[in-house]
């Protein structure tokens, strides 16, 4: 497993720009979140200025090893140490928190992960070739509405790891509106006399938190992990930096993450995910941070090294569009689509599946990243947990 640091980002601006693209006459930006690439390039391009690099011409020979640290030249990719995973949330009580589940169903918070044939109102043809077997498991007295929609929140570590777990306790949940609110600003394109021009209205996405209380040092802000990246390159402590699309101000804070990450990352919990894991014979992989995949919306590459499991089902949402502006070239990057945050996948264990197997899986993933691209700047931090399955004479609709 990886060893992280926690990373908070702290906005000193009223509102976060989450459109890192250049708008054109009448355009109308992406309603989503800041992508993983943002924080991670401002953490590298801290790191370099750190050492006091100046960003034109050649490498100096002596700031050569920082430079290949985070990947700075392409052809340095292998000895790249540098690794993000985000963004995640820094909320109430000074708490790291993930998203919820997608299998997860408002109002009553049921979670189901269905369909279980193609008569049923959520089939997908995409999910083809999956055995698609319904995964329910409810807490007593509530059934998730037909149709209903995708509950949305956060969850601390504690939560989740007892999610994880297969605990059928109704988790703790911290809503969005708690945390922050979501703005369109509008404006006009001007010509370069300052008049505005025909049909150049535009608006941008916008996020806004809330306001800290006055006792509190940190309010609800993004955070993420930093792994790979010591005290020598990167010490512990803050400073401030620019985010995303306008260059919002931000406070950056660089400190350990045992304490946030304990819950999901001890021995104790890797030993017990194990046994349920076995016990079950079943196993979830949850994505806290949006992950890129050569085949859409399955982790291909991964089920092709591990082919004891057999994936039965997902839980994943609407694809996120990554996309950005490309400085270097002066030119939009192509758009990409990222299974979101929150997803979930349930895979089976195949018969004479050993613990060995098992073990090998959760040390390669768990706490580490599992998307095909980009896995270094953010994409795809994974969990691994018991699969549920439904008791029989159960029904879940």
């Amino acid at each position: 497993m990886i060893s992280w640091r926690l990373v908070t980002f702290e906005p000193l601006d009223v509102v976060i720009n989450a459109d890192a693209r250049g708008l054109g006459d009448g355009s109308y930006a992406h309603e989503g979140d800041i992508f993983p690439q943002a924080f991670a390039g401002l953490l590298r391009t801290a790191i370099l200025a750190n050492k006091g690099f100046q960003f034109r011409g050649q490498v100096p020979s002596e700031l050569r090893e920082v430079a290949a640290a985070v990947g700075y030249e392409p052809e340095d990719a292998q000895a790249m140490r540098f690794r993000f995973a985000g963004p995640l949330l820094w909320g109430e009580g000074d708490t790291l928190l993930f998203p919820l589940p997608k299998v997860y169903r408002a109002p009553s918070l049921a979670f189901t992960l269905e369909p279980a044939e193609s008569s049923q109102a959520l089939f997908d043809d995409a999910m083809e070739g999956c055995r698609m077997l319904a995964w329910v498991s409810l807490y007593p007295g509530q059934e998730p509405e037909p149709g209903g929609a995708i509950a949305e929140g956060f969850l601390d570590a504690f939560a989740l790891s007892d999610w994880l777990l297969g605990e059928n306790r109704e988790p703790s949940l911290f809503p969005p509106e708690k945390l922050y609110s979501r703005e369109r600003r509008w404006g006009h394109r001007r010509a370069p006399t300052g008049v505005p021009q025909t049909g150049g209205l535009f608006s941008r996405s916008a996020l806004r938190f809330v306001q800290k209380p006055m006792h509190r040092r940190l309010g609800p802000c993004f955070a993420g992990l930093l792994g790979g990246i010591g005290d020598d390159l990167l010490p512990d402590g803050s400073f401030p930096a620019r985010l995303a699309g306008e260059g919002r101000l931000v406070d950056v804070e660089v400190r350990d993450a045992n304490s946030a990450l304990q819950p999901l990352l001890s021995e104790q919990f890797t030993q017990d995910v194990l046994q349920r894991i076995l016990d079950s014979k079943s196993m979830v992989i949850y994505l806290a941070t949006p992950a890129l995949f050569r085949n859409g919306w399955r982790p291909s590459e991964f089920e092709q090294k591990y082919p004891f499991l057999e994936l039965l089902g997902a839980a994943v949402g609407h694809p996120a569009i990554v996309a950005g502006w490309d400085r270097k070239k002066n030119a939009p990057k192509a758009p990409r689509r990222a299974v979101p945050a929150g997803s979930v996948y349930l895979f089976e264990l195949k018969n004479g599946t050993s613990r060995e197997q098992v073990l090998e899986v959760i040390q390669n993933y768990h706490g580490n990243t599992i998307s095909e691209w980009d896995s270094a700047l953010g994409f795809g931090l994974a969990f691994f947990g018991a699969g549920r399955r439904r008791i029989e004479g159960q029904t879940g609709r």
